[in-house]
């Protein structure tokens, strides 16, 4: 298979799954993990980008185990390269435990425990070191801390807000508007007709 040269980078909460991990892991039961709606068509999208040859990721300031529970009972985890969240695992009696991604003081746009855009741009730079061949980036989400990574992306890059949530608001009243282009989506075939677009190119 050709090298990757396109990046999709998504949030989890509210963007993949129609609902709120931060809430709902706390119930540490598999089968209320494996109950969360996707996002309807979300699956489908997610698996035609690994065909079109995305690199697809995950930054999402849920936990480890959640996601993971969850891409595994739609049969998609092994389209996802990498997910970056707060590590998740159970202790001996029983109980998950969440440890933060890591402690971070330089980003006042993100919570203290996981800069996205840091993340995303360390995730491109650990790459192109490797001899990645990534050129462009969509970065779907949104939430405030989906702000932050917005504004790390280039000319070349997409940021993908949705509708009805924070962050797009974020983009049309943030003081630096980002270099990206900005295309709101309600669902994922809109996702998708901009992502097959660029495909193209």
């Amino acid at each position: 298979m050709a090298k990757k040269t396109l990046l999709a980078a998504f949030d989890f909460d509210h963007t993949i799954i129609d609902d709120n991990s931060d809430l709902i892991a706390q119930v540490e039961l598999a089968r209320t993990i494996e109950a969360i709606p996707e996002v309807t068509g979300m699956s489908f999208l997610l698996q035609r980008l690994y065909d079109l040859n995305w690199e697809i990721i995950i930054i999402s300031d849920s936990n480890s185990y959640f996601i993971k529970r969850w891409l595994e009972s739609r049969g998609l985890a092994g389209i996802v390269a990498k997910v970056y969240t707060n590590p998740g695992e159970f202790t001996e009696d029983g109980r998950l435990k969440i440890r933060k991604y890591h402690v971070q003081n330089w980003c006042k746009l993100s919570t203290r425990n996981l800069c996205k855009g840091h993340v995303l741009e360390t995730h491109l730079a650990t790459a192109r070191k490797a001899g990645s061949a990534l050129r462009r980036v969509a970065y779907v989400g949104d939430g405030r801390n989906d702000l932050c990574p917005a504004l790390k992306l280039t000319r070349d890059d997409f940021v993908l807000p949705r509708v009805g949530y924070p962050l797009n608001q974020l983009l049309e009243d943030h003081q630096r508007r980002p270099r990206a282009t900005i295309v709101p989506w309600t669902s994922p075939e809109q996702i998708l007709r901009v992502l097959e677009g660029i495909s193209q190119t």
